[in-house]
């Protein structure tokens, strides 16, 4: 089986080149202006204490799907590589 720390660490420099070519693109230029477009709205439609307590949230529906990915990766590099090498055999 693979060193799954090397796997993470081929996952982070996978994830700043994809950040970088990712900012770059249209969609996601738009769909982060929609974005901030509703937190907008939200953030003068309710109480500070409500609007912190949002993005509090936010901030940690980020944290676990950044976790999630990181995961994913991890596991379908390491299973591809599996397969690989089980078919050199």
């Amino acid at each position: 089986m693979l060193d799954k720390k090397s796997v993470r660490e081929l996952f982070k420099a996978f994830e700043e080149t994809f950040n970088f070519e990712l900012v770059e693109e249209e969609s996601y230029k738009e769909a982060t202006n929609r974005r901030k477009a509703k937190m907008d709205l939200i953030e003068n439609s309710i109480s500070k204490q409500d609007f912190d307590l949002l993005q509090e949230y936010i901030e940690l529906e980020n944290e676990v799907s950044s976790i999630e990915m990181e995961e994913s990766f991890v596991k379908g590099f390491s299973t591809a590589c599996q397969l690989i090498m089980d078919s050199l055999r």
